[in-house]
């Protein structure tokens, strides 16, 4: 709202700049924001209780794609573009560019520790395959919808979205003792 309301703004003023118009309308308008964030973020028995549901119709890879958001915090515009010629299997590592900060931050290449919880998400790759896609997930929209209705039947009553797992994996590693600028860096 804040970001339309001072483009919005600065249309007016470039207008009056213009002498298209004359007076400025927003001149005595205040807006209020509230600052307040609030991320859905599923925890521990939540994520156990997700895990535990199936229903007819489900696609497994959003199920393997989600799970590895909330067990590596990688974002899901990330997982998409994961290729087995990325995970290093002797040194258990994914090394990869974070697509949302790629050219805009020296930080875009990032090494993640892998356990056995996300080799085993993660699989094996046939030896031929080692630029083959490791999630064949579909449209952000469909894997949305998915994921609520997903939600909805392991009985979790929160607007869950893709970016709740990577919210929830930074949580869940705090709630465990985890340093803060380490969780921050993961």
């Amino acid at each position: 709202v804040r970001s339309y309301w001072q483009r919005f703004k600065r249309l007016i003023n470039s207008a009056i700049d213009e002498k298209i118009m004359f007076e400025n309308p927003c001149h005595k308008v205040k807006m209020q924001f509230d600052r307040t964030i609030s991320k859905a973020i599923l925890e521990e028995a939540e994520l156990k209780a997700l895990f535990a549901t199936h229903y007819k119709g489900e696609n497994p890879e959003i199920r393997r794609g989600f799970a590895f958001t909330c067990y590596s915090g990688v974002r899901r515009c990330d997982v998409v573009r994961l290729t087995y010629s990325m995970v290093d299997y002797e040194r258990k590592t994914l090394t990869f560019t974070q697509s949302k900060v790629d050219g805009h931050s020296g930080s875009a290449k990032v090494e993640v520790a892998l356990n056995d919880t996300l080799l085993s998400i993660i699989g094996t790759k046939e030896a031929d395959a080692e630029d083959d896609l490791i999630f064949h997930l579909p449209s952000d929209v469909m894997c949305l919808k998915a994921l609520k209705h997903w939600a909805a039947r392991a009985g979790i009553d929160k607007n869950i979205t893709w970016h709740s797992g990577r919210h929830s994996f930074a949580t869940l590693l705090l709630d465990k003792g985890a340093n803060i600028k380490v969780v921050s860096e993961l």
